[in-house]
């Protein structure tokens, strides 16, 4: 093994910058994640880096950074803490980064977590250590392999979460990403999708048509956790129901004032889903 060094961590870095800038297309589902705002947040992450200190430990190269640091310092606001905490998420269950796992009590607290907890005493988890290797062929093929997973699964910059991976059959990302998240949050969120599920077909079976207002209102639930249930399982809802603004024919049957978009069942005509005109999203 060769000797790891300042200057060869910089190396892989300008390397790893070029590899993604020229991806090859068998890479197909790399190359759909890092588009868009994802792809400027590996970018800013990767300049960041290599304008801070790396450390050299347990023969990888690692660097420290919380959400505020990134938001701040790499991404210069471009988005909130909570969009860069998704993004870099993402970014490491794809295996673009790797977070290092950091149970204190287990003796893998690394040396500089243990000098900012002296710093900023007041501080209850630890400040996110990351590694990062050289993207070689096989390289390449490994984060080609976990794009696929996470593309299967429906997961997106916008929807990523520890539930979203668990509820979807990626425990074992979840768990390498999110170490410290509660376990038992996905079956909550589970139970709280099946109440969904109930409340939005008693809906649609009365009214013919039912809004997410309707649904919050019947759940108790506020906007917020609406949402994040919609996210986790849009593909699922998707697959029974329409969500897109009602037709003319629609708003006249339903006396509807409004385009706002209104759910309604799909008709399974032949084994095959009747096509209805109209916006879908």
């Amino acid at each position: 093994m060769s000797k790891l060094t300042i200057e060869s961590a910089r190396k892989i870095i300008a390397h790893n910058r070029e590899v993604i800038y020229h991806l090859p297309k068998k890479c197909k589902h790399l190359n759909e994640y890092l588009t868009g705002s994802l792809r400027q947040t590996f970018f800013s992450v990767l300049r960041f880096v290599n304008s801070k200190q790396i450390i050299i430990a347990d023969h990888k190269y690692i660097f420290f950074a919380d959400n505020k640091m990134l938001t701040h310092g790499a991404r210069r606001k471009m988005y909130g803490e909570a969009t860069t905490s998704r993004h870099m998420n993402l970014l490491c269950a794809i295996g673009l980064f790797n977070k290092q796992e950091q149970d204190e009590y287990k003796g893998k607290l690394i040396e500089v977590n243990r000098n900012f907890f002296k710093s900023v005493p007041d501080r209850v988890r630890p400040i996110n250590v990351y590694s990062f290797r050289k993207y070689t062929d096989q390289e390449l093929d490994r984060l080609e392999e976990r794009a696929t997973r996470l593309h299967a699964a429906g997961v997106t910059p916008g929807n990523f979460s520890y539930n979203m991976l668990v509820l979807h059959g990626l425990q074992d990302l979840a768990e390498e990403v999110m170490p410290a998240n509660n376990p038992n949050a996905p079956a909550v969120k589970e139970r709280e999708y099946n109440e969904l599920m109930v409340v939005l077909e008693t809906l649609v079976e009365e009214y013919g048509f039912t809004t997410k207002e309707q649904i919050r209102d019947n759940l108790i639930i506020s906007n917020r956790e609406l949402e994040k249930l919609f996210r986790i399982f849009r593909n699922d809802i998707k697959d029974l129901y329409y969500y897109k603004r009602p037709t003319n024919e629609q708003k006249e049957k339903w006396e509807l004032q409004s385009d706002h978009f209104i759910y309604t069942k799909k008709r399974i005509i032949d084994g095959k889903t009747e096509e209805n005109e109209g916006e879908r999203i």
